[in-house]
């Protein structure tokens, strides 16, 4: 089941970035190995089921939507793959098989099709 999310839902995709974005900021307090690194891992085991639910509903996003989108979530799709999180990567490849390698294949037919 695809969301078909109109134009007006747009600042929701936006504060998801800005989500993934705080996410991956406390990933990488979390291998700093400074002080507030153990603090950093236990918010990321409280923080990466939402954004499990998150991303669950970022595959679900209609394809116009989430191919105007994507040029915006794919850095943060591709850093969020060094996370620990098997619930998080297992989601990340279902976006990239999914998802992402069905928008590359309808534009590399439609190059073929010039």
């Amino acid at each position: 089941m695809r969301l078909d999310l109109p134009a007006a839902c747009a600042p929701l995709a936006y504060r998801w970035q800005h989500v993934l974005r705080q996410y991956l900021a406390v990933h990488d307090v979390s291998m700093d190995g400074e002080p507030n690194a153990r603090l950093a891992t236990r918010m990321l085991a409280e923080l990466t089921p939402p954004i499990v639910t998150m991303l669950q509903g970022l595959l679900a996003f209609h394809e116009p939507q989430f191919v105007r989108h994507l040029p915006s979530f794919y850095p943060l799709f591709v850093d969020l793959m060094h996370c620990d999180s098997k619930e998080l990567r297992q989601i990340l490849r279902d976006i990239f098989s999914q998802r992402i390698g069905t928008v590359l294949h309808h534009r590399q037919a439609l190059h073929q099709a010039l």
